[in-house]
């Protein structure tokens, strides 16, 4: 089953759904899942996008690197970071030029869920309020977690998607 939304890539949605319902059988191949049909060639490769790890691997101190996927801009002067404290349960740092503090919360039926709750900040006014303002909204939008090939901590929302990249601080 699938959305029915109009989508530029329809014939790579089309390709995509048609290898997965011929799929008769899998097997792993390294880290990678190979989708088989009735050949002997398989269907559709899928990669890992990250390892789940345990949420005690969180703690400390990370630097962002990348909101929604793009980096961020070079020569900052206070680069946004946070600390992960997953024993007391709360996150602090900053978003660029003001501090944040807030609760972190977990589902227990889901091994890789976090969110920030209740985050609050100061309210100076920043020479770039719009990375200020994209770090905000991409905390307030994670639920999932994972740590990706390159030891960057992956911090999505709710479909899977990287909001933040971290990189654990020095």
């Amino acid at each position: 089953a699938s959305t029915l939304m109009a989508c530029p890539a329809m014939e790579t949605e089309r390709l995509m759904l048609n290898a997965l319902a011929s799929v008769k059988s899998l097997r792993f191949s390294g880290e990678d899942l190979l989708l088989y049909g009735s050949g002997k060639e398989p269907v559709m490769r899928l990669q890992k996008r990250f390892e789940v790890v345990p949420v005690a691997d969180l703690n400390g101190d990370w630097t962002i690197v990348a909101v929604e996927g793009a980096a961020l801009p070079a020569g900052m002067e206070s680069v946004p970071a946070l600390n992960l404290n997953m024993t007391e349960n709360r996150v602090s740092g900053n978003s660029g030029c003001n501090r944040l503090a807030g609760e972190i919360r977990r589902d227990a039926t889901v091994d890789n869920s976090l969110s920030f709750v209740n985050v609050g900040s100061t309210r100076m006014a920043c020479p770039d309020m719009d990375t200020e303002n994209r770090v905000l909204s991409a905390l307030n939008s994670v639920r999932l977690y994972g740590m990706l090939d390159n030891g960057h901590l992956a911090l999505m929302d709710e479909g899977g998607t990287i909001v933040l990249e971290l990189q654990r601080s020095k």
